[in-house]
């Protein structure tokens, strides 16, 4: 796993291993977001696995599904209100870590500009102009 740093309490990254939660938690990780639908592909652990892994680990785990570049103002919301439900560090991912970025990015939109969260993800090989018509 790599883990791509976006904020000071918030990160990134493709999929998880079991052992990738063992990694979250030594880092301080309260709460893992999982973004990425089940059934994308077939080697990929389901929501059900990760709601046991993260469990045994001591850590939150929410399951919000979501298909890349389709975020609904519903879905923002409730990537938001995740995140402000822990005082804790957030991570999130999917295959990538691309919807989960562009996620926290749309939930930062009245925080910082566009031009600033492009340049916080370019950082990290990720680019905001498939939704920049979500910042306009």
């Amino acid at each position: 796993m790599t883990i791509k740093q976006l904020s000071e309490n918030f990160s990134v990254s493709g999929e998880l291993s079991e052992q990738d939660f063992s990694t979250l938690k030594e880092l301080g990780v309260n709460l893992v977001i999982n973004v990425r639908p089940d059934n994308e592909s077939s080697e990929q652990v389901s929501n059900e696995d990760y709601q046991v892994i993260s469990r045994a680990h001591s850590i939150e785990y929410a399951f919000m599904p979501v298909k890349p570049c389709e975020y609904t103002d519903a879905d923002i919301k409730k990537m938001q209100a995740l995140i402000q439900s822990t005082d804790g560090r957030v991570h999130s991912f999917c295959r990538t870590g691309a919807r989960a970025a562009h996620l926290w990015a749309l939930t930062n939109k009245q925080k910082l500009s566009y031009a600033n969260l492009q340049e916080i993800l370019a950082q990290h090989a990720y680019d905001l102009s498939p939704i920049a018509l979500r910042f306009k």
